[in-house]
Order: C-alpha cells, then sequence, then structure tokens
C-alpha cells in the first residue's frame, strides 16, 4: 500500500516539478522577449532622435545659407576703418539676420515651411 501511494506522490511530484520548470522557462523566455523589445525601442527612438536633429540642422544651415546669399553688406562695412565702425556694421548685420530670420521661419518638426516672397 505504501509503495503505490509513494509512487503516486513521486509521480505527482514530478509532474509538479515539470510544471514549475515550463511556467519558469516561458516566463524567462517573455521577460527576455520584453528586455529585446526594450532595446529594439530604445534604438528606435534615439534613431528618430538623430534624424530629427540631423533635419533639425540641415534647415539651420539652409536658413544662414540663405541670409547670406541675399545680404548686402552696406558701404564702408567691407573693411571698416575703426572701432565704431565695425561695431555699427556688426549690429546692421545682426539686425538684418534677426529680420530675416523671423521672416524666413523657425524648425517646426514634420511641419512644412514655406517661404515668404517679397
Amino acid at each position: 500500500m505504501y509503495g503505490i501511494l509513494t509512487q503516486f506522490l513521486g509521480v505527482t511530484m514530478i509532474k509538479f516539478g515539470e510544471e514549475v520548470a515550463a511556467k519558469s522557462t516561458a516566463r524567462a523566455k517573455a521577460n527576455a522577449a520584453q528586455a529585446q523589445q526594450r532595446v529594439a525601442d530604445q534604438k528606435a527612438k534615439e534613431q528618430r532622435e538623430r534624424d530629427a536633429a540631423a533635419q533639425r540642422e540641415r534647415f539651420e544651415q539652409e536658413r544662414r545659407a540663405a541670409f547670406n546669399k541675399q545680404y548686402v553688406t552696406p558701404d564702408g562695412c567691407e573693411y571698416p576703418q575703426n572701432e565704431n565702425q565695425f561695431i555699427e556694421c556688426a549690429n546692421h548685420k545682426m539686425r538684418a539676420k534677426n529680420v530675416f530670420f523671423a521672416e524666413y521661419g523657425t524648425y517646426a518638426e514634420g511641419a512644412v515651411i514655406t517661404l515668404h516672397e517679397g
């Protein structure tokens, strides 16, 4: 009688152990998959951030190039003769750049930027 009961308990314990091991393995696989997904998501986020930064930089380069192309240096500012003239010329260029940049617009991610003629 004890032999059958012992055998039954042994088989039951083995099955229980196998179920616990299977659940543990499944949980470990799920955790590993989640970890891989988090890594993939982080890499994708970082790539989107790099792409956005590159796009912003291209916009700024284009904006600066557009300003430089249209800016006309006032008479006497090509080679300033004194410090006051240099300061006035630098201020003129900064004011002109501020006006131009305000009209040109700013970078807005995902937005279509239109330039105004005139």
